[in-house]
């Protein structure tokens, strides 16, 4: 895709390396920011795939996609739609919730995404993992929420073992010096308390019962992020419902937020986000942690080009 806009002179790499170096990116994508390191000669080259950033960076560069580059493009371009297919299935795949529903529509998007890749790119010889694609749904209708398995986790904690070999001065028997520091961090992470809470509550710095951010369940809750109050399925105009944190308070260990609702004016395609708008006259309201839904915490974003519309990406 990125190919085929270059030919069409809508894009070049140094607007897309300018546009990935400066973006707003969300707390939880700063550490999987993409690399700004794109020319035209690999973007502009028939056959090479390969944007030479890790697996993280890769879905992060995908989801914020549309908001770096969605203003340059025609809605309803059928290049651009291909990556918005793409980013459907995505959201499917990466869901940490599921319905019965959700195989049934992941096969329909699958074989719509292949439709699209014959009809645009008719020489593409599609990779292995296409293929694995293919059988995804059955795999959601028998092993639930793929990202439950997925191998990141693995990828993970391999990276301890990458990390240590690269600062090793011990080249006589590295895989003995790895393993022995491998059994040391298992061994310290066994000693710890909170080994297998789920809940593992961390607090930053604090003023009385105030705090200034919170990490529950690894993810990091900070003024101004954002939380889920209600899913699309528990609204009657199918829309979800989100609300800005102005302040986080710890007490006795349960944390509650103060927020300002958020009133979400519809998903936009294009941008593949949900639109919103805040309304600083609401009145702030208290809600326990415990009586939100379960979602990662979000961020408020904007397209590299609109500073006056906001957008939300789950």
């Amino acid at each position: 895709m990125l190919r085929h806009f270059l030919l069409k002179g809508i894009i070049n790499s140094q607007v897309l390396n300018t546009r990935i170096r400066n973006f707003q990116y969300s707390l939880n994508d700063l550490r999987n920011k993409p690399s700004p390191k794109f020319t035209d000669a690999t973007l502009g080259k028939e056959g090479n795939y390969n944007t030479k950033q890790r697996a993280a960076q890769n879905w992060c560069l995908a989801r914020m996609l549309p908001l770096l580059i969605g203003d340059l493009i025609e809605r309803g371009d059928p290049h651009f739609s291909l990556i918005l297919t793409l980013l459907e299935i995505m959201d499917i795949v990466f869901c940490p919730a599921i319905t019965n529903s959700h195989p049934a529509i992941l096969k329909h998007l699958i074989i719509q995404i292949f439709e699209q890749l014959r009809e645009l790119h008719p020489n593409l010889i599609p990779i292995n993992k296409w293929h694995h694609l293919i059988h995804y749904p059955e795999i959601l209708k028998t092993l639930g929420p793929a990202i439950r398995f997925w191998c990141m986790r693995f990828e993970a904690a391999h990276n301890i073992a990458k990390r240590r070999a690269q600062a090793n001065g011990n080249f006589l028997n590295l895989s003995k010096s790895i393993a022995n520091h491998l059994a040391l961090v298992f061994t310290s992470n066994l000693l710890k308390d909170d080994m297998f809470d789920v809940m593992r509550l961390v607090i930053g710095p604090r003023e009385s019962e105030r705090v200034r951010w919170v990490s529950i369940r690894g993810w990091e809750y900070r003024e101004n992020t954002v939380v889920l109050l209600n899913k699309s399925s528990e609204t009657e105009n199918f829309l979800p419902v989100f609300a800005k944190i102005t302040e986080i308070r710890v007490e006795d260990s349960k944390v509650s937020f103060s927020i300002r609702l958020c009133e979400t004016l519809g998903f936009d395609g294009h941008f593949h986000a949900f639109e919103i708008a805040i309304n600083p006259d609401n009145d702030t309201q208290t809600v326990k942690f415990e009586n939100l839904p379960e979602c990662e915490p979000l961020t408020i974003l904007k397209s590299f080009s609109d500073q006056n519309t906001l957008y939300i990406c789950p």
